[in-house]
């Protein structure tokens, strides 16, 4: 069997290989895995973005807790107001600035207020979340994800045996033309070999020159210069 042979041997039956993984892929069995994974993946996202923000909101009240209570210590400062007066103090300097510090504590505090009750609605979306998703994760870790098992393990044996068969074929191609495959295969291209027809790529319908033909027809394959694809003769 020539290498051209056994290459294109070797394709059928990663043709083979390809339509049971479409199969699989297509069943009902894994769309609902798929779909009940997603959904429980854009959950934990939103739990985490929603995690974050409330450590951040925390993280933001625990300051306004410091600064009110800094405030709050030179606030009494002023308590021995009676003192200063006595002293002659100007009392009316004292007083607007004990009622300034006074405004900033209530402007903080309206603030905490804020950040409470923000947390306190992140909390409740959070456990709304969990407490929608538990059917839905419990679904997903039993009957989902066994019918899913079930279904590609059914397709197993057709799988290891195809996988068998291409690994007893690549034993008779050259390594070099397995690597040039191989590499096409991690490029997205396939098919992979395809025929020289009328002179033309059967890829992409690129014409070849002449001295490529001459090539293909001492080696036996070529690369189309336009679309990579490995070209062989079929003889037309």
């Amino acid at each position: 069997m020539s290498q051209i042979e056994e290459i294109l041997n070797y394709q059928d039956k990663e043709k083979e290989l390809r339509a049971i993984e479409h199969e699989i892929n297509s069943t009902p069995e894994r769309k609902n895995f798929v779909q009940a994974r997603s959904q429980l993946a854009r959950v934990q996202e939103e739990l985490k973005q929603l995690d974050n923000r409330a450590a951040q909101m925390l993280s933001s009240q625990a300051r306004i807790v410091d600064e009110i209570k800094s405030v709050e210590e030179q606030l009494g400062e002023f308590d021995n107001l009676e003192e200063l007066v006595e002293s002659g103090a100007d009392v009316s300097f004292y007083k607007k600035n004990a009622q300034k510090l006074a405004a900033q504590i209530r402007a903080m505090r309206t603030d905490e207020q804020k950040i409470c009750a923000e947390v306190k609605k992140i909390m409740e979306r959070m456990d709304a979340l969990r407490k929608e998703t538990i059917p839905l994760q419990k679904s997903f870790n039993g009957e989902i994800s066994e019918a899913y098992r079930k279904m590609v393990a059914a397709r197993q044996p057709d799988r290891d045996r195809i996988q068998s068969e291409m690994k007893e074929i690549r034993k008779g191609i050259d390594p070099e033309l397995m690597r040039k495959y191989e590499v096409k295969l991690s490029e997205k291209v396939f098919p992979i070999v395809v025929p020289l027809t009328g002179g033309r790529c059967s890829g992409c319908g690129t014409e070849l020159t002449i001295s490529a033909k001459e090539k293909i027809k001492a080696k036996g394959f070529i690369e189309c210069e336009n679309c990579g694809k490995l070209l062989y003769s079929d003889g037309k």
